[in-house]
């Protein structure tokens, strides 16, 4: 693969869609805990939605190939596709449950430790990227890392919500899952066109979500919502699920890994200034600074991955 020389204006644009849906997100899954939806509810109802689009996009995406299609949806696909399930169940249901603890801003500022995290446990299955440790920049950007999570958390305003100190927890777990979820499919699932094994995944995940909405929620209740909580469910499955994953893979091929993941650091910023407007968020002036510090950080780390790669050519990823 080769990157485009000069201002790349189809991806940039893309990218910036897709900032701007993944940043919508975290206010949509608050709103569901203000209009009394359960998490398990919204979880099955919006990623079933999901998963149908999915599975369209993948039919159209191989509509002249269905054989190549049939090869990657192999034995060994499934079976390997249940690893990362369940970091990514896990992902799924700690991002919803979150922000029923906290608000979107916070919560979107404290989940950008996932990239410090995903750095310490690949280190630990790939021998290779422990030459990392001898890196200035990576030191550098876990401790701005850790910095920023510390004051984010401890310089609170004074307006709590229920529970604040479990959602804060949740994040963490949440952090983990889904570096867990990225060392899996980087693991297992590598040689697979990345939109099929997302496909693959979220099949597996998808009756667990409706299980445990049998069990904790009220998915009757739920489906006798109004029309808005309906429209709701549709578009957010559709704009902050399904299209924004098919624009993720198509603009990392296009842009690479590292500038993309580090443009997405600025939805933690976009969703705090939504939450401001929406549910009157107030994050502190240390706050911001601590965001600042905290995504910087992260950035620092991305970069400072680059120093271990041979090539320019292990970003792609394949579509």
């Amino acid at each position: 693969m080769s990157y485009r020389r000069g201002f790349d204006w189809p991806g940039s644009l893309v990218l910036l869609l897709i900032v701007v849906s993944w940043s919508i997100g975290p206010i949509i899954l608050h709103y569901f805990y203000r209009v009394k939806v359960s998490i398990w509810d919204q979880n099955s109802f919006r990623c079933l939605i999901a998963l149908v689009m999915i599975w369209f996009i993948v039919a159209w995406r191989y509509r002249r190939s269905y054989g190549i299609l049939a090869r990657q949806l192999s034995r060994r696909t499934w079976l390997m596709a249940l690893i990362p399930m369940v970091p990514a169940l896990g992902l799924q249901i700690t991002l919803s449950w979150s922000l029923y603890y906290i608000q979107p801003g916070l919560m979107s500022l404290l989940h950008k430790q996932y990239i410090i995290w995903a750095v310490v446990l690949t280190m630990f299955i790939l021998p290779d990227e422990r030459r990392l440790l001898r890196s200035l920049r990576f030191w550098a950007g876990l401790s701005a890392v850790i910095v920023g999570a510390v004051g984010v958390t401890a310089f609170k305003a004074n307006v709590r919500m229920e529970g604040e100190a479990f959602g804060i927890f949740l994040v963490v777990v949440l952090s983990l899952s889904t570096a867990f979820y990225g060392i899996g499919i980087r693991k297992f699932l590598s040689n697979i066109d990345t939109l099929v094994y997302y496909a693959v995944v979220s099949t597996y995940m998808v009756p667990f979500l409706w299980g445990l909405s049998i069990l904790f929620g009220d998915p009757a209740a739920t489906f006798q919502k109004g029309s808005l909580i309906w429209a709701i469910f549709v578009l957010s499955a559709l704009f902050n699920i399904a299209l924004p994953h098919l624009g993720y893979f198509w603009v990392i091929r296009r842009m690479g890994v590292t500038v993309t993941q580090t443009v997405l650091m600025g939805t933690a910023f976009v969703t705090a200034v939504m939450s401001y407007f929406a549910f009157q968020e107030t994050l502190t002036l240390w706050q911001w600074i601590s965001g600042f510090v905290l995504v910087s950080g992260a950035i620092v780390t991305l970069l400072s991955e680059r120093e271990i790669l041979p090539s320019p050519g292990d970003e792609s990823v394949r579509l």
